[in-house]
């Protein structure tokens, strides 16, 4: 008797063995049980159309024609679930965009504000005499360009609040690291912009963009600081390192970066701007799956934008020429501490990104193809390209 309830027992192990379930044994690096538990949960729950998740047992096979005998593969299951996947995304795309434009739209019929291109936008230069109600209005749209799409994303994909927006303690050396490579990014994308600027000029060619407002009104300055500094950039991580990251974390890492990039890029409307949109986002994005926490990507934006903020202001006060040498001053010194800092840390072989990916059965490549063959990814795709010719001036 007691022989045969142990052969049944091992029996019963052995048939736990065979079945395979793809939600369980996914792993996210750097994350904690809860944040495992939830996005279980999560992929499996009944109806979730946005979550893959496939259970079958390694025994079973199926038999096709010129191939014979396959193993069941959840490839189906993980086509579906990114398919829907990327709806979703491209429609709060979309939706972001129709703001952008309901913004333009409003600013040029109200405001009177210049227009040389699809976008109509405030007059950024030199002390300019904006008022407090335009402000209010630009703020508000640019608010909501991020606070909808968020609403939207959360609303409809119902992921839980801790893999959306995780939250793990994050060391000091974390962010310090992250500090210093957000700066040699900003050095990086601000060279290249000069250089860009420069090409650029040369065949009489510009692109419409709103930036940040140094104005005769401390108000005015102050509200559009706070709004674009900290709240949109903010909001921005949670949209970008939240919700998309993570969601697209169950087709793997890589995939989930490479989502956000794209994402981040094409957001901007803006040719010249797309590039250190698209660079910063990896970046930042390498660091949230290094530290586990959203805190770290809103803290290393941050960053970034205190320093833009310093050097809008810096060359809205000061001479041409006060401003290239604190320019040309700040780069070099930012460039070499960060160096000196980085070698210590690559030396002491602390600086790993390597990205631990889930093992899917459809590679990267075929992923962003499968991305980029949906519906509304493809009509987000087109209004961006249309968007971003449209933005083209040409100088005088």
């Amino acid at each position: 008797m007691g022989a045969e309830s142990h052969t049944t027992k091992n029996s019963r192990l052995s048939e736990q063995d065979y079945q395979i379930d793809v939600a369980r044994e996914s792993s996210y690096q750097n994350q904690d049980s809860e944040y495992h538990r939830s996005f279980f949960e999560w992929r499996t729950r009944k109806g979730n159309r946005f979550g893959y998740s496939y259970v079958y047992d390694s025994r079973e096979h199926a038999y096709i024609d010129g191939m014979g005998f396959v193993d069941n593969s959840p490839e189906q299951a993980e086509r579906t679930s990114l398919i829907q996947c990327a709806t979703l995304l491209g429609l709060t795309m979309i939706l972001m965009l129709l703001i952008q434009l309901t913004e333009s739209a409003v600013l040029g019929i109200f405001f009177q504000a210049h227009s040389s291109t699809l976008f109509h936008s405030l007059n950024l230069k030199d002390n300019t005499d904006v008022s407090l109600s335009a402000t209010l209005v630009t703020s508000v749209f640019h608010i909501l360009r991020y606070l909808v799409p968020i609403l939207v994303f959360r609303k409809i994909s119902k992921i839980p609040r801790q893999v959306a927006y995780p939250h793990k303690p994050v060391q000091q050396k974390t962010l310090a690291a992250g500090i210093f490579f957000i700066l040699m990014t900003l050095v990086i994308s601000k060279s290249a912009d000069l250089l860009l600027s420069s090409g650029f000029a040369q065949i009489r060619v510009d692109f419409s963009y709103q930036d940040l407002l140094i104005t005769n009104h401390p108000a005015v300055t102050i509200i559009n600081f706070l709004c674009e500094l900290i709240l949109c950039a903010v909001m921005g991580e949670i949209l970008f390192r939240g919700l998309i990251l993570q969601t697209f974390r169950q087709f793997g890492d890589t995939f989930a970066i490479a989502v956000s990039c794209l994402a981040s890029a094409l957001a901007t409307g803006n040719l010249a701007m797309m590039g250190d949109a698209a660079l910063f986002a990896l970046v930042i994005g390498l660091f949230t799956l290094r530290s586990g926490s959203l805190r770290t990507a809103i803290v290393l934006r941050l960053s970034a934008n205190t320093v833009l903020a310093a050097l809008a202001v810096c060359e809205a006060f000061l001479s041409a020429n006060a401003y290239a040498f604190v320019r040309v001053a700040f780069f070099a010194g930012a460039c070499a501490l960060s160096m000196v800092v980085l070698t210590r840390f690559i030396r002491s072989g602390w600086c790993d990104f390597r990205v631990d990916d889930n093992a899917t059965t459809i590679s990267t490549g075929k992923k962003l193809g499968i991305l980029l063959s949906s519906a509304a990814i493809f009509i987000w795709l087109v209004c961006i390209i249309i968007t971003a010719i449209l933005n083209i001036r040409f100088i005088n």
